[in-house]
């Protein structure tokens, strides 16, 4: 049974229970990733998102009504949905929502709070912006697979020793266990972070590649077999 009431509509929230990373949402080139939100509308509706506008609100939030409620993204969905469905969280919702008149003023729609709403959303926003993330999510293979610091040799043996590329790769993506999110696919893709380390190392004349290294990145177009040749004379 859900833990929605006759005002409170949580089953939004209740939906991303087993989703590792939901309010996390990154766009590729930022610096970092999107503030997260908790949201409660004027029917009742608590939802969680990642606002999908880089630097801006919503036309509703602005007009009061909707009310967007800061919280950590870096926080899994079993946690989000623990916190909003708390006894205490789910009777501060109630109390904004008793309290929250929407009407027209001729141009917009706008909405103000009685006393005991705006009360009680300042104790939710205390209660939210004091969650802490338990979850750690990166922005890109590359950044999980070599602590986010340019890579040395040792640390890709670490995760491509023996094989070829694409076996690293899958026995990677088996064992991680890392949160990687972000908009763009090149950020996911593990045979290109590796590929792309090995040829990092390769043209900063590193030595150590070893044979299977140098034939996946032949077979990869990232060096010629000429150039793998003077490597490995060198």
């Amino acid at each position: 049974m859900g833990a929605s009431t006759d005002l409170i509509d949580v089953s939004e929230i209740e939906s991303m229970e087993d989703d590792d990373a939901p309010l996390y949402l990154y766009y590729s080139g930022e610096f970092k990733c999107q503030p997260a939100y908790v949201r409660i509308n004027q029917d009742g509706v608590v939802d969680a998102f990642g606002n999908p506008n880089i630097g801006a609100g919503s036309f509703n939030e602005f007009h009061k009504v909707e009310f967007w409620i800061s919280i950590t993204p870096e926080i899994s969905g079993e946690a989000l949905v623990n916190i909003v469905t708390r006894e205490d969280v789910m009777a501060l919702f109630e109390r904004v929502y008793l309290g929250h008149t929407v009407e027209w003023d001729g141009s917009n729609e706008r909405g103000t709070l009685d006393d005991d709403a705006q009360d009680a959303l300042d104790d939710l926003c205390y209660i939210f912006g004091e969650v802490e993330p338990d979850i750690c999510v990166y922005n890109s293979v590359g950044e999980a697979m070599f602590a986010g610091e340019p890579p040395t040799l040792n640390l890709l043996l670490g995760v491509w020793e023996e094989g070829d590329v694409e076996e690293a790769a899958e026995e990677w993506e088996e064992t991680s266990g890392y949160i990687i999110k972000s908009s763009s696919s090149s950020d996911l893709d593990v045979e290109e972070a590796l590929l792309e380390a090995a040829s990092s190392l390769f043209y900063d004349d590193t030595p150590g590649l070893s044979d299977n290294h140098l034939n996946s990145l032949i077979k990869h177009n990232y060096i010629t077999s000429d150039e793998a040749a003077e490597y490995m004379e060198k």
